[in-house]
């Protein structure tokens, strides 16, 4: 028989032949508080910076500094809404057929899918980490998207899923996830 759900966070259904499991981006409410208080600082920097630029007090060299400066500001404020946005409202959808797997990681029920045909997916296993890794702890924290814990291989590249997954909630999908890609 098969589970309903997997932690707190992953939930399991089975219609005719297709297998679905969905992965809430949810996290912890003062992570979510967390994140929501850095976006709204840096939000306000932002803005205050913008201020300076357009009105006229930034000239000559400081002008490019301000400039620069909300360059990145820019790409990180995107980067920091993204993440909190999928924390609150994202997920992750993994829809199993008999000869394809779609993979989609949505928000407000919008993403891109990606497909893959059942026999070119090879050693679908767990990620191995490096606790002595910079990159490996960065990518363990909560506003970071990515920290997939399970991938897979398909045409030499690989594939990751289940992001921020905690250890026992990813074996017991890794085993659900080959029960049912054995079954055709």
């Amino acid at each position: 028989r098969m589970k309903n759900s997997i932690g707190d966070r992953i939930t399991l259904s089975k219609k005719e032949k297709e297998f679905i499991i969905k992965i809430s981006g949810t996290i912890e409410p003062w992570m979510n508080h967390a994140l929501l208080g850095w976006l709204i600082m840096w939000t306000i920097m932002g803005g205050y910076v913008m201020y300076v630029v357009f009105s006229g007090q930034a000239v000559n060299e400081r002008l490019w500094f301000f400039v620069t400066y909300l360059a990145f500001w820019l790409y990180f404020e995107v980067k920091a809404l993204y993440s909190w946005l999928f924390r609150a409202y994202g997920y992750e959808l993994i829809k199993i057929t008999p000869s394809e797997m779609f993979v989609k990681r949505a928000l407000f029920g919008y993403g891109k899918v990606n497909r893959y045909d059942r026999e070119n997916i090879k050693e679908l296993r767990k990620v191995e980490n490096n606790r002595k890794s910079i990159s490996e702890g960065f990518n363990k924290s909560f506003w970071v998207m990515g920290n997939e814990q399970l991938i897979f291989d398909c045409f030499g590249k690989q594939i990751g899923l289940g992001m921020h997954l905690e250890e026992k909630d990813r074996s017991e999908l890794l085993i659900e996830l080959r029960r049912f890609l054995k079954k055709k």
